[in-house]
């Protein structure tokens, strides 16, 4: 496990394979137990680069660590023609529940929640045999949600009767803050989940909108555990610990936390707003105190200021996350 995460934090990005699409006509996300990344990956990134050339689609895996909001996966995007993206997740499904059960078959005491789950417990000779039902999830936009479930989700319906698949689409309520896509669960044998992939790519590529808001830029931080004292850098800036902070006194001193991000000096007037506005908008907002540094006060060797965000966990998350929208959207204008 050391070995390969090492490896993966060689890559210079998280690409991997030599025949990649310039302008894919289709992508599809979908999510992969961090356990189980490594079946996908293989040594030296060999069994990615095999699936790439054989299905003809690129292939793309969040680094380690880097997990959709809320669970414990990462996020394997598919890019290219319709049918290589759906021979590609028919292979990966395949790798991945082969890997699942040769794992439980090593530790049948261990339990894989996120990428399949326990269905039937035969006994035979007063030892249980567990047979697990693959499981696939796919990364759905929010604003894409509509053309998967339908009017009265009569769509979503047609698609169970059609595939026999178990399908689900997580609530939006239920979207960890800043997270603008939703989860679909689809169980099954592998045909009905094929099927079903099938049925629901093929409405997401009549999606007008799809096509655009699954190339939107998603932050996948780093998984924190902000309870030991650790610190880990993310993006423009560094998360850190910060236990005796006192200046958030709506949140227990023992779960606040600091972020602080570097912003080029040049960008801070639309981040702050008119008479502060916009920042003050986002500590509003996220609940957390945001503390700009003074004009002219540089990080050293360089034009950025720096943005101080502390409070929860979950605020400095969304604060975090609003800060780097309102940056995009400075430099989409600016372009």
């Amino acid at each position: 496990m050391e070995e390969q995460q090492e490896q993966e934090e060689k890559q210079p990005t998280t690409t991997t394979g030599s025949n990649p699409h310039s302008d894919p006509a289709f992508a599809l996300k979908m999510l992969v137990d961090s356990r189980n990344a490594g079946a996908v990956l293989g040594k030296g990134g060999a069994t990615i680069n095999e699936l790439q050339t054989s299905t003809n689609c690129r292939i793309q895996l969040t680094r380690t660590g880097e997990v959709f909001p809320g669970t414990s996966e990462r996020v394997l995007t598919l890019s290219g023609e319709l049918p290589s993206v759906l021979t590609a997740v028919h292979l990966i499904s395949t790798k991945l529940q082969s890997e699942t059960n040769n794992g439980n078959n090593n530790n049948n005491n261990e339990n894989n929640e996120e990428n399949f789950e326990n269905t039937n417990t035969n006994t035979e000779g007063g030892e249980e045999n567990k047979q697990q039902t693959p499981k696939c999830r796919l990364v759905i936009p929010n604003a894409a949600a509509g053309c998967v479930l339908g009017k009265g989700g009569a769509t979503i319906k047609s698609f169970i009767e059609d595939s026999e698949a178990e399908i689900r689409l997580s609530s939006q309520n239920q979207a960890p803050p800043g997270c603008h896509d939703r989860i679909l669960t689809i169980s099954g044998t592998i045909g009905q989940i094929l099927r079903a992939v099938a049925l629901v790519a093929a409405n997401l590529l009549e999606d007008q909108n799809y096509a655009t808001l699954v190339k939107r830029p998603s932050t996948y931080r780093p998984s924190l555990d902000y309870g030991r004292g650790g610190s880990m850098d993310h993006g423009r800036g560094h998360y850190n610990n910060n236990h005796h902070h006192q200046q958030q006194h709506n949140v227990d001193p023992q779960n606040v936390v600091s972020a602080t991000m570097q912003v080029d000096d040049s960008k801070m007037g639309p981040i702050l707003g008119k008479g502060g506005r916009t920042i003050t908008e986002i500590q509003v907002s996220s609940g957390c105190r945001i503390k700009v540094s003074d004009r002219n006060d540089f990080v050293p060797g360089t034009n950025l200021r720096t943005l101080q965000i502390s409070g929860s966990v979950t605020g400095v998350q969304l604060a975090w996350e609003m800060l780097e929208e309102r940056l995009r959207k400075i430099e989409a204008d600016a372009s």
